[in-house]
C-alpha cells in the first residue's frame, strides 16, 4: 500500500504491540506526563511501529507541536484526530477498539 493513500485503520487495543498481522495499539505515560499513543500495522508486508503525543479529547498544538486527540465515539472505542501522516509511510484515519473503561490518557486512576 502507497504511503500516501488513505487508509481507515481499526487497531485493537493490546498489552503488546505488534507479532500480529491486525493492527494494534496502546497508549503509554511519557517521562514528561503525557501519553504517547503506539501503533504497529503491517505495510506491504513489512512490519511499521508509529508514535504520536495523545491526549483524551480533541487534539490540541502544544508546545513541541501537535498532540492528537482521542474521541470518545462508544464504550471501548475511540477515534485518533486528526488523522495520522507519516510522508511516504503511512496517511490513516485510526480508530482504536477494545480499550479498557479507564483508558492511559484519561488520568483516573485504574
Amino acid at each position: 500500500m502507497a504511503g500516501n493513500e488513505v487508509m481507515d485503520i481499526v487497531a485493537v487495543w493490546a498489552e503488546t504491540i505488534g507479532g500480529s498481522d491486525r493492527p494494534t495499539a496502546r497508549v503509554n505515560k511519557t517521562p514528561s506526563g503525557g501519553h504517547e499513543l503506539i501503533l504497529s500495522v503491517t505495510l506491504d508486508g513489512s512490519p511499521k511501529v508509529l508514535t504520536c503525543p495523545v491526549r483524551l479529547g480533541q487534539s490540541q498544538e502544544g508546545t513541541q507541536g501537535l498532540v492528537w486527540g482521542a474521541v470518545r465515539i462508544a464504550p471501548g472505542a475511540y477515534k485518533i484526530t486528526p488523522s495520522l501522516h507519516a510522508i511516504g509511510v503511512l496517511h490513516a484515519f485510526v480508530t482504536l477498539v477494545g480499550v479498557p473503561e479507564i483508558p492511559a490518557w484519561d488520568g483516573r486512576q485504574q
